[in-house]
C-alpha cells in the first residue's frame, strides 16, 4: 500500500506566490500617471467591466447581509435554500453517503455534483478527497473559508465551459471574500433544535487593516455541532428494517430457521422466514461535528497600476457519526460448524445475520478532513491600457476515514473455535449467548483509509481594447491555463484483502493528470445598446481527451429599465479521476427477480479508463425590468446532455443476470458481475461499472423579483426567487425508454430528487435600529418512484428580528430568530429514515441567537 504524496507542489506554489508579489521590472509597469485599476472581473467573463451587472449571462448575487437576514451561520444554510440547487448532499446519510459525512456540495440544475464549478475569488479549489456514493466528485463547500470572511456568493446559472472549462457545465458558484474589510468584528451564533439535544454553536472573528498601498485581512471561525439522532424524531421509527439481524437466521437442511431468541432480545419474525432487526434508532440525522477554519489575505499595490494578492486558507473538520451496532453479513454467509455451542441442529448450518444487535448500542465511525489552500495573483496594466493577470493556486484535502465492520476470516475462525486474541475461543451466534467481549472485538476491523486530492493551477490572462467600431470599443481577452489534479486513496490491509462482510473492500489507487487550455473572449458593441459576447476555450486532458467549446452571448438594453440577455454554447466535462481509476465499494437496495424480493447488498464499482467525456449544448434566454423600486427577472434555460457518466444501477445488472440465466446463457457479463451464495442462491455481491449513459435533456425557468418601499413606517423589501423545471428527460442507454425525471425522487435511475417547483418568498423591514425578516420556503410535491406514493409538498416559515445599538464607540447587533417556526416535519417517504435526505431538513423547529460586534 503506497500513499500518493503531493507535498512538493505546496512548496513550489509558496515560492511562486512569493515571487509574483515582488516588484516587477519597469518594462512591465505602465508609464506616466495612468489611472489606477478600476474595472472589475465579473464571474463568467475574463473581460473587465464597470460592474458585475453588465453581463449577458444570468448572474445572481447573495450578499453578506442577505445571508445574515436568513439566519445563516454556515455556507450550507445559504446553499441549501437556492431554488436552482437540487439534489445536493448537505447532511449526513449513513446508508446513502457514509463516506462523505462532514462535507457539503452544490448541484445546479440537478446535473450532477461534478457539473458545478466552485471557486474562491475566481480561482479553482481542489475536489474533495471523498466521492459521493454515486461516484460523483465535488468541491467540499464546508471547507472553503470561514463564514465571517464571505462577502458574497456569485452564481452563474448557465454553462461556462467556454470561460472556465470542464466542471462548469451547469454553472459556477464563486465565493468572494471580504478582502477590503477594515477594523475588527466578532460574530457568535447559537442555534438549538426543540427535538433532542441538537445544537450548533459558531464563533467567528475578522480583522482588517493597512495603509494606502498594503492591506491585510485575517479571519478565523470555530463551529461545534451536537448531534441529532434518528431516535430523536418519531418519523424515523420502523423505517429501517433488516432481515439480517442479531438474533439471526440459520439455513439448515430443512430450510431457514429463526434463532429461538427471536422476538425476545430485539429481533422480530418477518414474513419471509427471517428474524428481522429494526436498526432505524442507530443513525444520525445531523452528526456530531467540529470545524476550525482560518483565512488570510494580503494585498499590496506596487504602483498605481500593479497590485498583488496572496491568500492562505486552512480547514480542519472532525465528524463522529453512528450506525447500527454491527453491519449485516452481505458478502458471505458463514458456516456454523456442527460442534459450535450455538448449533442446535446437529449439522453444519449457514448463518444469516450480524455479530451484534440492540444490546451493543450504535457503532461509531469517524471522518477527519484537513484542507489547505494557497493562492496568489499579480495584475496590472501595460502602457497601452491593456490589463494583465498572472495567478496560481495550490489546494489539497486530506481525509482519514475510520469505520468498523466484521472480518470474514476472523468470524469463520471464531465459529470454528479459533477466535479471540489467542485463537482458541468460540463465537456462539445464538441470541443471549455469553460470548467473551474479546472474541467480538477480534472479529471487528476498520477501513483505516487515508485519502488525498490536490489541485495546482496557473493562469495568464490579458484583456483590453482591441479596436473601435461606430457603436463603441471591441474588447478582448486572451489567456492560457494549466492545472494538475491528483487523487490517492490508501486503505487499510483488511479493506485491501476484501475481508469485510458488509463493506467488502478493494485496492488502493492513485491517479494524476495535467490539463492545458487556451481561451479567448470578445465583447462586441453592435449598437449603443446591443452587445455581443463571443468566447471559446480549447482544453486538452491528454490521451486524446480534448474539446473546443464556443459560446455566444448577447445583451440588449433598449432602455434604462429593460434588458434582454441570451447565450448559447457547448459544454464539456471530462471523467473525473475517481471515475476512471478508483474502485468503490458501497451498499444498496436492489430487486432480485429470482427471489422476488428487495435485498440490501454490497456493490463494487470499478473505474473505467475508456469513458468518453460528457458533451452538452446549453441555451439561456432572459429578461430583466427594473426601476428605483421594482426589479423583475425571468430566465429560460436549456441543457442537452450526451454521454453522461453514471454508475450502473445494480437492479439493472441483476435483472440482466436473471434474464440471461433463464434464457439458458452462461458466462455473460451480467452473470459474471453477480455473485450468489451457493447454499441459498441469495445475492452476495454485484459488480458494476462507470459507464456513459445515453442522454439527458432538461429545461425550465428561473423567476425572481424584488420590490422596495421606503415609507414613514420604515423600509420594506419584498423578494421572491423560484425555479420551475419543465422537463428532465433521460435515457440510460441507446435502446432504453425515455424517463421523465421531473417531479420524481428518481430512486431507480441516475438522476436525483427533482421537485417541479422550489422557491422562496421574503419580506424585510427596517426602521432605525430595528429590522425584521420573514421567509416562506416551498418545495413542491413529487412522486416516489421506489414506492409509487406521493411525497407531499413542504412549506416552512423562518423569522428573524435584529436590534442594532452602540456599545461604547463600537457597533453591535443582536438578533433572534426561528427556522421552521411551525415545526413542520419533512414529508414522509417509505424508505430508510422516513424522509428524503437530499431535499428536506429533518431537524424541525430551531431557535437561534446571533450577536455581532464591530470595533
Amino acid at each position: 500500500m503506497t500513499k500518493h504524496k503531493a507535498k512538493p507542489a505546496t512548496h513550489s506554489l509558496l515560492a511562486a506566490a512569493g515571487f509574483i508579489l515582488l516588484p516587477l521590472p519597469a518594462s512591465l509597469q505602465a508609464q506616466g500617471n495612468s489611472p489606477a485599476l478600476e474595472e472589475v472581473v465579473v464571474t463568467g467573463s475574463h473581460i473587465r467591466r464597470p460592474s458585475q451587472f453588465d453581463s449577458p449571462s444570468p448572474l445572481s448575487v447573495v450578499g453578506r447581509e442577505d445571508m445574515l437576514d436568513q439566519g445563516a451561520a454556515t455556507v450550507v444554510d445559504v446553499v441549501k435554500n437556492l431554488p436552482e440547487n437540487s439534489g445536493a448532499e448537505f447532511q449526513v446519510d449513513n446508508l446513502a453517503q457514509p463516506l462523505t459525512s462532514g462535507t457539503s456540495n452544490i448541484n445546479l440544475r440537478n446535473l450532477g455534483l461534478g457539473s458545478t464549478l466552485v471557486m474562491i475569488n475566481g480561482q479553482r479549489q481542489t475536489l474533495s478527497a471523498v466521492a459521493a456514493t454515486d461516484g460523483s466528485s465535488f468541491v467540499d463547500t464546508n471547507s472553503l473559508l470561514p463564514f465571517i470572511a464571505i462577502e458574497r456568493m456569485e452564481i452563474l446559472k448557465d454553462g461556462a465551459a467556454a470561460t472556465y472549462g470542464s466542471d462548469a457545465v451547469a454553472g459556477v458558484v464563486n465565493f468572494i471574500s471580504r478582502d477590503n474589510f477594515d477594523g475588527f468584528e466578532i460574530q457568535a451564533n447559537y442555534q438549538a433544535a426543540e427535538h433532542g439535544d441538537h445544537s450548533d454553536a459558531e464563533f467567528g472573528a475578522i480583522w482588517g487593516g493597512g495603509n494606502d498601498s498594503t492591506h491585510l485581512m485575517l479571519a478565523a471561525s470555530y463551529f461545534d455541532r451536537e448531534a441529532m439522532y434518528s431516535a430523536d424524531r418519531d418519523f424515523t421509527e420502523g423505517t429501517a428494517l433488516s432481515s439480517l439481524g442479531h438474533p439471526g437466521t440459520f439455513l439448515t437442511s430443512g430450510g431457514f430457521v429463526m434463532d429461538p431468541g427471536c422476538g425476545t432480545v430485539g429481533g422480530f419474525p418477518r414474513d419471509n422466514g427471517f428474524c428481522g432487526f429494526d436498526y432505524s434508532p442507530y443513525f444520525d440525522l445531523s452528526p456530531d461535528e467540529q470545524r476550525t477554519q482560518l483565512f488570510a489575505t494580503a494585498r499590496h499595490d506596487f504602483s498605481e497600476t500593479v497590485s498583488g494578492r496572496l491568500e492562505l486558507a486552512y480547514n480542519k473538520t472532525e465528524v463522529e457519526h453512528i450506525a447500527s451496532p454491527s453491519f449485516p453479513f452481505l458478502t458471505f454467509f458463514p458456516t456454523v460448524p456442527e460442534d459450535n455451542p450455538g448449533n442446535l441442529w446437529g449439522e453444519d448450518v449457514s448463518y444469516f445475520g450480524r455479530i451484534q444487535g440492540a444490546e451493543a448500542g450504535p457503532s461509531v465511525a469517524r471522518n477527519e478532513y484537513d484542507t489547505l489552500r494557497v493562492a496568489g495573483n499579480l495584475e496590472g496594466q501595460f502602457a497601452n491600457d491593456w490589463y494583465w493577470t498572472a495567478q496560481g493556486s495550490y489546494s489539497e484535502q486530506e481525509v482519514f476515514y475510520d469505520r468498523p465492520d466484521t472480518l470474514q476470516s476472523r468470524a469463520v475462525a471464531a465459529l470454528a473455535g479459533r477466535g479471540g486474541p489467542d485463537n482458541n475461543q468460540y463465537w456462539n451466534p445464538l441470541a443471549g449467548a455469553d460470548n467473551d467481549p474479546a472474541v467480538i472485538a477480534d472479529m471487528i476491523g476498520s477501513t483505516d483509509m487515508n485519502g488525498e486530492t490536490s489541485l495546482l493551477t496557473f493562469d495568464a490572462i490579458t484583456s483590453g481594447e482591441l479596436f473601435e467600431l461606430e457603436a463603441g470599443t471591441v474588447m478582448a481577452a486572451f489567456g492560457a491555463h494549466y492545472r494538475r489534479e491528483e487523487l490517492a486513496h490508501d486503505w487499510g490491509e483488511d479493506y485491501n484483502n476484501q475481508e469485510f462482510l458488509s463493506l467488502f473492500g478493494g485496492p488502493d489507487y492513485d491517479a494524476e493528470r495535467d490539463i492545458y487550455a487556451l481561451f479567448t473572449e470578445f465583447s462586441i458593441p453592435v449598437t449603443a445598446n446591443l452587445e455581443l459576447q463571443a468566447s471559446a476555450r480549447y482544453e486538452d486532458y491528454g490521451d486524446g481527451v480534448n474539446s473546443l467549446d464556443p459560446k455566444l452571448g448577447a445583451l440588449w438594453q433598449p432602455s434604462d429599465t429593460l434588458s434582454f440577455r441570451g447565450s448559447v454554447g457547448t459544454a464539456f466535462r471530462a471523467p473525473s479521476l475517481f471515475q476512471t481509476d478508483a474502485t468503490q465499494a458501497s451498499q444498496a437496495n436492489m430487486y432480485d427477480p429470482l427471489t422476488d424480493s428487495t435485498v440490501f447488498r454490497s456493490a463494487q464499482t470499478n473505474g473505467n479508463p475508456d469513458l468518453d467525456p460528457e458533451q452538452a449544448d446549453v441555451v439561456n434566454l432572459g429578461v430583466t425590468w427594473e426601476n428605483d423600486t421594482l426589479e423583475l427577472s425571468l430566465d429560460y434555460w436549456y441543457y442537452d446532455y450526451e454521454d453522461l457518466i453514471v454508475k450502473q444501477v445494480p437492479d439493472a445488472v441483476v435483472a440482466q443476470e436473471v434474464a440471461d440465466t433463464q434464457a439458458g446463457l452462461s458466462g455473460t457479463p451480467a452473470q459474471l458481475a453477480v455473485t450468489r451464495d451457493p447454499a441459498s442462491n441469495l445475492i452476495t455481491l454485484v459488480q458494476t461499472d462507470f459507464i456513459n449513459a445515453s442522454s439527458a435533456e432538461t429545461d425550465g425557468i428561473d423567476l425572481s423579483g424584488q420590490y422596495r418601499l421606503d415609507s414613514g413606517a420604515g423600509l420594506f423589501r419584498f423578494g421572491t426567487q423560484w425555479t420551475w423545471v419543465n422537463k428532465y428527460e433521460l435515457r440510460e442507454s441507446g435502446g432504453s425508454d425515455t424517463i421523465d425525471a421531473v417531479g420524481s425522487r428518481n430512486k431507480l435511475n441516475f438522476a436525483r430528487s427533482l421537485p417541479e417547483w422550489k422557491g422562496n418568498i421574503s419580506l424585510d423591514w427596517a426602521l432605525g435600529a430595528h429590522s425584521a425578516t420573514a421567509y416562506l420556503r416551498y418545495t413542491d410535491s413529487y412522486d416516489d418512484d421506489n414506492s409509487g406514493l406521493e411525497i407531499d409538498s413542504h412549506a416552512t416559515v423562518d423569522l428573524r428580528y435584529a436590534y442594532a445599538f452602540a456599545l461604547g464607540e463600537s457597533e453591535a447587533t443582536l438578533a433572534v430568530g426561528a427556522i421552521n417556526v411551525t415545526d413542520e416535519e419533512p414529508p414522509a417517504v417509505v424508505d430508510l429514515l422516513g424522509y428524503d435526505t437530499k431535499v428536506h431538513d429533518p431537524r424541525g423547529r430551531m431557535l437561534y441567537l446571533n450577536l455581532n460586534y464591530r470595533l
